[in-house]
């Protein structure tokens, strides 16, 4: 099965450490995890030296409206490229 998280950022903090987690202690080890977040940080090399594919979308003005919506729109191709089994959001900007 494959599985995409989508979350707003990878800096060390308790959704991104808590996601880490949830990878890394997945009950079952044939399933694909995918990481797409707004931004990177520690968590996203920590989870790449993990061999998870982490997809960064460099927007750093979550918060703003217009990079809101071009994020949404970025996330909406890549999310049709890799045809996701499920999708996992975490924190609010990632639930739009």
């Amino acid at each position: 099965m494959k599985i995409v998280h989508v979350i707003s950022g990878l800096d060390v903090g308790g959704a991104e450490i808590f996601l880490e987690q949830l990878i890394s202690f997945w009950p079952n080890a044939h399933d694909e995890h995918i990481v797409i977040a707004f931004h990177g940080g520690v968590i996203a090399d920590r989870l790449r030296a993990k061999n998870i594919q982490v997809y960064e979308m460099r927007s750093h003005k979550s918060w703003d409206l217009f990079f809101a919506e071009k994020t949404a729109w970025r996330v909406h191709k890549l999310l049709g490229q890799l045809k996701p089994d499920v999708v996992i959001s975490s924190l609010w900007s990632a639930n739009i």
